[in-house]
């Protein structure tokens, strides 16, 4: 059995052509939480990074 390859219409369109409709109903987790979620991600992330730098700078100076 040969099955064919699905052949999309052109579906894609440019952002500006898009129909965004925001559903408050739909949302699964609160919007406030959300940001704060991601704003502790990326304090996280920084951290993170600076705590690496850190760490390359101290290895460099014991080399």
């Amino acid at each position: 059995m040969v099955l064919e390859p699905v052949v999309e219409k052109n579906l894609d369109k440019f952002e500006s052509e898009w129909i965004v409709q925001i559903d408050e109903n739909l949302r699964i987790v609160p919007l406030n939480l959300w940001d704060n979620v991601r704003a502790r991600r990326v304090e996280t992330k920084k951290r993170g990074l600076e705590e690496k730098v850190n760490e390359v700078l101290r290895t460099n100076k014991e080399a």
